[in-house]
Parts: structure tokens; sequence; C-alpha cells
């Protein structure tokens, strides 16, 4: 996400600084045409020569000025598009984002349902635990009664007799 961001910002200075840089070549382009104006003008009040020259040469500078005009324009529009596709990685990178804390949460949500079931689990088996041991107190406590010796043997042989 920071690299996108980053991305993002120098597209956004790069679009600045064609944007000004545009500026300029239009400020110059304006002051170029205004330069052309005046040598047009000398060139109808003074030596043919001279001022053919002059207009030769402000008509050779405003065209200079104008295919620099349209580099500025054509920079600019670049920079226009860095921008667009810096702020497209930025939104997907969010998207990216939200789809992981959405997992993270769901991940979490599931955790927490197996831990309340492991605990409801455990709890039922200390439950059961409980009642077995209730029932070996029982059965420890039942009373007992001791044959005497060779009883086992006289049942038996009365039995087959």
């Amino acid at each position: 996400m920071n690299d996108k961001n980053k991305a993002l910002s120098t597209a956004q200075d790069n679009l600045q600084v064609a944007q000004n840089d545009l500026q300029a070549k239009t400020n110059d382009l304006n002051n170029k045409q205004q330069a052309l104006k005046n040598a047009q003008d000398i060139l109808n009040n003074s030596d043919v020569g001279k001022a053919q020259q002059a207009l030769d040469d402000a008509n050779k500078q405003v065209s200079d000025d104008q295919q620099a005009l349209n580099t500025a324009q054509s920079n600019e529009n670049k920079a226009a598009m860095d921008v667009a596709d810096a702020q497209n990685a930025v939104n997907v990178a969010q998207n990216n984002l939200d789809k992981a804390t959405q997992a993270v949460n769901s991940a979490t949500k599931d955790v927490q349902d197996a831990q309340a079931a492991q605990q409801t689990a455990q709890n039922a088996v200390n439950q059961k635990q409980s009642e077995v041991d209730k029932l070996n107190s029982q059965l420890s406590s039942v009373n007992t009664i001791t044959l005497p010796a060779g009883y086992a043997d006289a049942i038996k042989a009365y039995s087959d007799s």
C-alpha cells in the first residue's frame, strides 16, 4: 500500500511539474507572439530586409515554442495518466486490504467459535467425570462379605452331589 501511495504522490508531483512547464511554455508563446506582432509592425514601418529577418526569426521562435508547448502538453497528459494508474493501483491495494481484513475477521470468529465448542465439550467431560467419580465412590463404599475359607468349595461339592 505504501509503494502505491508513493507512486501516486510521484505521479501527482510529475503532473504538477508538467502543468507548471505547460504554463511557462504558454506564457513564453504569448510573449513570442507579441514579439512577432511587434516585428510585423516594424516590417510595415522600417527597413524591409531587417524587418523580414526579424519576422522570419520570430516565426521560427513561435514554431519552436509551439513544439515545446505541444511536448509540455503531451507530458502533462502522460503525467495525468500516471496519476490515474497510480490511483487505480491504490484502489486495488485498498480492496485487497479490505478482503484480507474480512478474512482475518472471519478466521477470528471461527477460532472463537471453536474455543466456545471446546469449552462446552470440556464442561461435558468434567460433568461426566464427576458422575463417574460419584459412582466409583458409591461402589467402593458398598459392604462386601468375606466368605469363610473353604465355603466356596463346600457349595460346589454340595451342588455336585
